[in-house]
């Protein structure tokens, strides 16, 4: 079964981040909030009993009642975690999983406490400190598998190389950056060659402008014969026959395109993620490559001809 993955892009990875953060403020709002507030309560009635008096004394139908409703809390986080699990991580292809909170843990220790009613102010601040010590330990956990799938999604996004692309190639690089992110490596490499080629045709429309080019075969190279695309091959081919590209430039974009078609038919081998890295890194520093061959046209004696055409 195919994946989809053209409505995946940066747009989704911020949406995916809000919703972790999200995640993560639900669950310290449980810990700090919730049961906080909880220890606190129980605090107040200790100090205010001084002792195990018959007024405060729980018995054990009550301290069920009370950890039914911190569980119904414990249910609530638990699923939102499996729902971002599997339909939001599970979907978009990345393998971590955030942890589910132990509710039977967190719900022993709030039932320990509960059951327990010291009679003076050192000894209560000693339970209560233990009890916070013991359920934020759970809780961090959690948070720390949040953490790792952000930092292995900000870990993936890292390719250097790009902050000297100008814009427009920018935009294209970072929305392969982001579907290669979440797994989709061999997506990622054919967003990248589709880049290359906006700036070969970038590149031959420079060309054109300067009359490096002849219009028909300009408008044979964009539009091709009988409105068909032109091959890619024919593209660079060309480009190395009339010297716009030497034979180092020309074999690196060849061998690229053979890579990159690797995506789009299996039957030429598979590109796994590591593969799928370093051939996204090769294809920005072909981008870079094209993209200063035309600024320095631009900025040479036919700077006043490529700007005038609004390029």
């Amino acid at each position: 079964m195919k994946r989809k993955f053209m409505q995946v892009g940066a747009d989704i990875l911020v949406l995916l981040g809000g919703s972790l953060e999200s995640l993560k403020f639900e669950i310290r709002q449980l810990l700090e909030n919730r049961l906080g507030e909880r220890i606190m309560l129980e605090s107040l009635k200790e100090r205010i009993a001084g002792g195990p008096t018959p007024l405060f004394r729980k018995n054990l139908s009550e301290i069920n009642r009370e950890i039914s409703d911190i569980g119904y809390v414990l249910d609530h986080i638990n699923k939102h975690i499996s729902d971002t699990n599997k339909n939001v991580l599970g979907k978009l292809g990345i393998s971590r999983r955030i942890r589910l909170l132990d509710k039977k843990i967190i719900k022993n220790f709030i039932k320990e406490r509960l059951k327990n009613f010291p009679n003076n102010e050192k000894t209560i601040r000693v339970y209560n400190e233990n009890l916070k010590l013991k359920i934020s330990n759970e809780f961090r956990i959690i948070l720390r598998s949040i953490d790792d799938i952000k930092d292995y999604l900000e870990e993936n996004e890292k390719f250097e190389e790009k902050k000297n692309l100008c814009k427009k190639f920018k935009v294209d690089i970072n929305e392969a950056i982001s579907i290669y992110s979440i797994g989709y490596g061999k997506t990622a490499v054919l967003c990248v060659g589709r880049t290359i080629e906006k700036a070969i045709d970038d590149y031959l429309k420079i060309l054109y402008i300067i009359e490096k080019i002849p219009r028909k075969k300009y408008i044979e190279l964009i539009n091709g014969k009988e409105d068909k695309e032109p091959k890619y091959s024919i593209k660079i081919g060309f480009l190395n026959g009339n010297r716009s590209l030497n034979d180092e430039e020309f074999t690196k974009l060849k061998a690229y395109s053979f890579d990159r078609n690797k995506g789009g038919h299996p039957n030429l081998g598979e590109i796994d993620n590591q593969r799928a890295k370093t051939l996204i890194s090769q294809g920005i520093w072909l981008i870079m490559d094209l993209q200063n061959k035309m600024d320095r046209l631009k900025n040479s004696k036919y700077k006043k001809k490529i700007m005038g055409k609004h390029y």
